[in-house]
């Protein structure tokens, strides 16, 4: 679903997002100023795609899986069901990647700032870009706020606690979980 504006750049063209159109592997999505977007993924993942945010869909494992790139702006997300899943959703920033254990998380990413990340509930893995150290962060009601530091070297070390912030919510969260009741 589309609040406001949002946009699909494919094959060079921008098109306007409605609600209920399909998305496909190596879609771009950008959402404008003041708008948001929700989208389900292979119907146990949903997404809320936040104001000034764009966003790659990543086609993984043969088309059993996603990644979502965050370019700029911020993401919520839900998995349901992470157990039954042969793979792992993730979204790919600069800085890491976060690949889901079962969980609600919110991801940020904005120029010349580190990755911020909260593991609303559950837990994420985290894991340096060049695929070379992890670590899990697990998380009840947004205890366990991070922000991940650009950079090389083992992906611990560029971690610093965070304060939750006022960029997401639980209201959206429960908003989000109704796009599942939907499906």
């Amino acid at each position: 679903t589309v609040t406001g504006t949002a946009w699909s750049h494919a094959g060079g063209k921008k098109t306007a997002l409605s609600n209920g159109r399909p998305l496909f592997a190596d879609d771009v999505l950008s959402t404008d100023a003041g708008s948001q977007l929700k989208i389900l993924l292979r119907n146990d993942v949903a997404t809320l795609i936040k104001d000034d945010t764009q966003v790659s869909l990543i086609s993984e494992s043969g088309g059993k899986d996603w990644t979502l790139k965050l370019e700029r702006g911020s993401v919520l997300n839900i998995v349901r069901n992470p157990d039954k899943r042969p793979n792992h959703f993730q979204v790919r920033t600069k800085a890491a990647v976060m690949g889901v254990r079962g969980t609600v998380f919110f991801v940020q990413s904005k120029p010349r700032q580190p990755t911020f990340l909260c593991t609303c509930s559950g837990s994420v893995a985290v894991t340096s870009s060049d695929g070379r150290s992890s670590t899990v962060i697990s998380g009840t009601a947004h205890d366990s706020p991070k922000s991940i530091v650009d950079g090389a070297g083992e992906i611990r070390g560029r971690l610093r606690p965070e304060v939750m912030g006022e960029d997401h919510s639980d209201a959206e969260g429960a908003e989000l979980e109704k796009i599942f009741d939907k499906s």
